[in-house]
């Protein structure tokens, strides 16, 4: 995924149509395509995060959602394309297959947060058994010196 570290959006939506549109007559199955079709979706759910970014800070999208409605086209053709060399099948595989992919980056991004929660009350916990522990050794000292003081 070399191309998609260096491209973002738009630009790597056409990229990855340029690649499929050229690669897909002398492709025998989709594995030679995978990246490219990943590249496809992965650019148009960075205009869709752009889009967000952008309205949340009061910016003008509509660069943005021009540029996803050419992602809608390219994404458009290269169905089509696919459509026509493996199937509708195919396609519906893949639209399958990319909804699973999203549903198990929420789901563990979800643990994540989970987890990353827990540590935190766990320290939190721990902050506060340690100042308590660290104030009643102190008293414990502090009564201990009055008591050997007046002596």
């Amino acid at each position: 995924m070399a191309v998609a570290e260096i491209l973002a959006g738009i630009a790597l939506v056409k990229k990855s149509a340029e690649i499929i549109s050229k690669g897909l007559n002398a492709a025998q199955d989709m594995s030679s395509l995978a990246s490219q079709v990943d590249d496809l979706f992965e650019g148009k759910k960075q205009l869709k995060h752009q889009e967000r970014q952008e309205r949340a800070v009061g910016k003008s999208p509509t660069q943005t959602i021009i540029d996803q409605k050419l992602a809608d086209e390219h994404i458009a053709e290269i169905k089509a394309l696919i459509i026509a060399r493996f199937g509708f099948y195919a396609w519906t595989d893949i639209i399958k297959l990319q909804k699973e992919a999203a549903f198990e980056e929420k789901q563990r991004q979800a643990l994540e947060r989970k987890t990353k929660q827990q540590k935190r009350e766990d320290m939190q916990e721990a902050a506060v058994v340690g100042g308590s522990l660290a104030v009643g050794i102190a008293l414990v000292l502090l009564v201990g010196f009055t008591v050997w003081a007046m002596q």
